[in-house]
Parts: structure tokens; C-alpha cells; sequence
């Protein structure tokens, strides 16, 4: 009988500032979000459950958290701060003469300082840590890159750009007319993309007889029931140690790039940084070394077998079967994104003034994809995540015809630069042609004493991947 789990302990290791925000303000239900104190209080768990048991809310409380707990992502963001609400909605029975400010920080344990749309993402216990959704979502896009790959490689067809982008994009506008709907189209495509490569399969069951079944479902129940990640597990990270140097408040800003002058030569738009981001103050998790966190990768080989391989809908071809193959694909794939950053930086991190260069080479940016002067030579960079790693507009950017990457560029336009489109103009004020725009024109970056363009200090996201040995087992832990 062959064993179900394939699972290794990962040690994560980041090489430049990483940043995942907390997305809703109310992370864990032990946790409650002050809008007047701008800060987030951890409760104490006894205490908080002794005044539950004692306001006979203890039910009515799990019962609301059971509900939160099934809600999808977007039904959540469109509910912040659950527990404050619960609070403030039975505040009657559990503090009805005192303010709900007081009675949260009578309860509390800990309190964090950072803003709500600054601070790295907690669990219920106020600890930060990696999201094991941050990881696999990471996993998931070279899935798909080793998956498009592979099926050029069996049927001479480039499905990403000759069949999907072209049906997607072509005789289609793509400026936006602002910039939600532009972001929600860009961010649309995403989905569908994923859909097409990671849905298109078929299950297998047993009927009462033990025979297999081919269970063809209708589209109503596509979806995680057929996507082919349900075979990988992912878990949370350790949490990142209480240690000062570990989480640091960073200026991050977008970098953009200029249209061609006459000359054909790209360089920076300093007027595009002042307004690229409002609020770019974001706490960071810091390469530091030490302490390394870890998570688990895990792949449950019946889920991986349920998935038929000679269903006649079937697209692409399943390439993972154990662990090796998807710490194979994490390689090559960010590989290959790590040389296009590095490519870029190089042809355009340099800035023009009147067509001549100024001798402000952001160095500390090239040094970090120099092996040789890197801070960490021995680590190899093998995963990008957190903020500015998004999938059609940065990584697999990486397999995208220049045509398509121009357009896919343009929807990701800031509202600046589409009103400056409706006036036909650049954020210089000269005039250019929007619909053959530089793509991908802009990148994040960590900036030191920010107000000066030759203080970029790094990238964002990169970290190292170690995988430890192999554990094989019967039954999940």
C-alpha cells in the first residue's frame, strides 16, 4: 500500500524586506482593531472566555466565529474588525457601564503600534508570521509556469500567449477608465488563467462495487473540488521572534519608467515616485539571517492520484509527483525571474535629466543580484512573495509576449497616469501614445533617506527555501 503523505519541514530565510499585509484590520478573533487608538489589542483568552461564560455569550461567540470562520475572502474584507463588532453588539451584556476602548485594554496582553495598512500580518495571538496562503500562492504560480511549459513543449502551442492572451486581450481596450476596474480586470484574468490550467481535470471514485468511477462534474461544481493544488498542503509559518531588528517600518516605493526619448533610451520617472504610492510606509519583515522560520510543504498522494490522467479534457499534463519535482519547479521558475529583475535593473535603473545621464545608479539595488557582493553569497534566492510578487503583472510576466505585456501593463495604470492618458500626456507633461506604454514598467523598492533617488536600498520579497528531509506517513498529523 503506498503511503498517502509526502511532507519535509522548510526553513524560510529572507534576503531583502518582505512584506504581507494584514489585508483585513481584524486578524483572529482574539484580536481586536482600535480605529480611535490606531493600534490592535490581543486578549487575554481566560479572562476573555471567563466574561463570555459570565454574559452567557460563550455560544452566541463560536457560533459567530464558526460563521466568520466560512465566510470566502471577500464576504471577510467586507466585514472588518469581527470581534470589535461582536463586542460593540453585545456590549450591553458584557461592559454596558464602561466604553468598549476600556474594556479591550483591561483584557488585553499586548498591544501593536503599527497602522492598520502598514502592519505585517498577525495571527490571533498577535505574533507575526508568513501565511502559508502567501507561500503556496508563490508555489501555485510556477506550477502553472512549469505546466505552460511543458505543454509547448508536447504540442508546439504557446497556450499563454496564442490561445489564452490572444482571446483575452485582442480587439479589447485595455486602459482602464479607472483604476479599480482596471486592477479588477487584471486581477479577473488571473482567476481565469488559473482556472483553465489547474481545473481541467477529472476525479476518480469508487462506486459500491470498488470500481473506478469517472465523476463528471458540471461547472457549478468546478472549482477547489477539481483544482489540482488541493494535492499540496501548505502550512502557516512559526511565527517571527519578538526581536526588534526582525520587523522594521520601511519606505517602499514604485519605480517607473519612461517612455523612449528620440534616442530609444529608457530611464526613470522621477515624477512618477512622489505619487506612485500615498502611504508607503510598510513594516517589513528584514534579512537578517537569524532566526530562520519554518513551515510545511506537504502532498497528499490520493488527492494527487484521484486526479485522472487520461481524461480526453485534459489540457496540460500533471507534472508533480513528489516533493523533489515541486522543489524543482520553485527553482526553475524563480530562476527565471530573479535574472529578469536583475536584467531589468541593469538596462534601466539609471536616471536621465535632458538625455544625459546623471551618475545616480541606485548600486546597493544591482549589488543584491551581484552573487559576489551579495550579503548572503551561499543562499540562493528561490522564492519571491508578499508585496509587488502579484502573478500576470510581475512573475509570469516572464513567459508573456512584449505585445501582450504592454497591454496587461496599461490596466495596471494608478489614476495619475490614466488621467494623464485622457489628456494624452506623461507625468513630465509631454505628449505620449498610452496604447504602446513600457511594459512592465515599474517595480518596488526599499528606499533609506527616501527624498534621494540614490538611496534605493532593495528589492522586496526575496527569501531562500530549505527544504529538510522527507517524512513519509499514513494518517495527517
Amino acid at each position: 500500500m503506498k503511503t498517502r503523505f509526502e511532507t519535509c519541514d522548510v526553513k524560510l530565510t529572507p534576503l531583502s524586506p518582505i512584506h504581507i499585509s494584514s489585508g483585513n484590520p481584524d486578524y483572529g478573533w482574539g484580536a481586536v482593531w482600535l480605529p480611535s487608538q490606531e493600534k490592535m489589542f490581543i486578549l487575554d483568552s481566560e479572562r476573555f472566555s471567563q466574561k463570555l461564560v459570565e454574559s452567557a455569550l460563550l455560544d452566541k461567540y463560536i457560533e459567530s466565529v464558526e460563521k466568520w470562520i466560512y465566510l470566502s475572502d471577500t464576504e471577510k474584507e467586507k466585514q472588518p474588525n469581527p470581534c470589535f463588532t461582536f463586542l460593540r453588539d453585545n456590549r450591553q451584556f458584557l461592559f454596558p457601564d464602561i466604553n468598549i476602548e476600556k474594556f479591550v485594554k483591561e483584557l488585553s496582553i499586548t498591544e501593536l503600534n503599527a497602522p492598520n495598512k502598514t502592519r505585517f500580518i498577525r495571527n490571533g495571538e498577535g505574533h507575526a508570521y508568513i501565511p502559508g496562503s502567501s507561500i503556496k500562492g508563490a508555489i501555485r504560480t510556477a506550477v502553472v509556469y512549469a505546466m505552460l511549459e511543458e505543454h509547448k513543449r508536447q504540442t508546439k502551442i504557446d497556450y499563454l500567449n496564442d490561445t489564452y492572451l490572444n482571446s483575452m486581450l485582442d480587439g479589447k481596450s485595455t486602459i482602464p477608465s479607472d483604476t479599480k476596474s482596471g486592477f479588477d480586470t487584471r486581477k479577473g484574468m488571473d482567476k481565469k488563467l488559473l482556472e483553465s490550467i489547474l481545473e481541467d481535470f477529472e476525479l476518480i471514485e469508487k462506486d459500491n462495487c470498488g470500481s473506478p468511477v469517472m465523476l463528471h462534474r458540471g461547472k457549478i461544481d468546478n472549482g477547489s473540488i477539481t483544482n489540482l493544488m488541493r494535492a499540496i498542503l501548505v502550512s502557516d509559518s512559526t511565527p517571527i521572534p519578538h526581536i526588534q531588528k526582525n520587523l522594521v517600518d520601511e519606505d517602499i516605493k514604485i519605480i517607473m519608467l519612461d517612455n523612449p526619448n528620440s534616442c530609444g533610451e529608457r530611464g526613470l520617472n522621477k515624477n512618477a515616485l512622489p505619487y506612485a504610492i500615498k502611504e508607503n510606509r510598510k513594516q517589513c519583515y528584514e534579512p537578517n539571517q537569524q532566526p530562520i522560520i519554518t513551515f510545511k510543504i506537504t502532498i497528499d498522494h490520493e488527492i494527487l492520484r484521484s486526479f485522472s490522467e487520461n481524461t480526453t479534457l485534459q489540457k496540460f499534463p500533471i507534472i508533480i509527483q513528489n516533493l523533489y519535482d515541486i522543489k524543482k519547479i520553485i527553482d526553475k521558475f524563480f530562476t527565471a525571474v530573479w535574472k529578469a529583475e536583475e536584467e531589468y535593473y541593469l538596462d534601466f535603473l539609471t536616471i536621465y535629466s535632458n538625455n544625459i545621464r546623471e551618475e545616480k545608479m541606485i548600486e546597493k539595488v544591482l549589488d543584491f543580484y551581484d552573487n559576489e557582493t551579495n550579503t548572503y553569497p551561499k543562499l540562493l534566492p528561490n522564492i519571491n512573495i508578499g508585496l509587488g510578487s502579484g502573478m500576470l503583472c510581475k512573475t509570469l510576466l516572464i513567459a508573456v509576449k512584449e505585445e501582450y505585456q504592454i497591454k496587461i501593463r496599461n490596466l495596471q495604470m494608478t489614476q495619475r497616469q490614466i488621467e494623464n492618458q485622457n489628456r494624452t500626456i506623461n507625468g513630465r507633461g509631454n505628449p505620449v501614445d498610452w496604447t504602446k506604454k513600457i511594459a512592465p514598467n515599474s517595480r518596488h523598492l526599499v528606499f533609506r533617506n527616501s527624498d534621494k533617488f540614490s538611496n534605493a536600498f532593495s528589492p522586496l520579497g526575496w527569501a531562500n527555501l530549505e527544504f529538510g528531509s522527507i517524512t513519509y506517513e499514513d494518517n495527517a498529523l
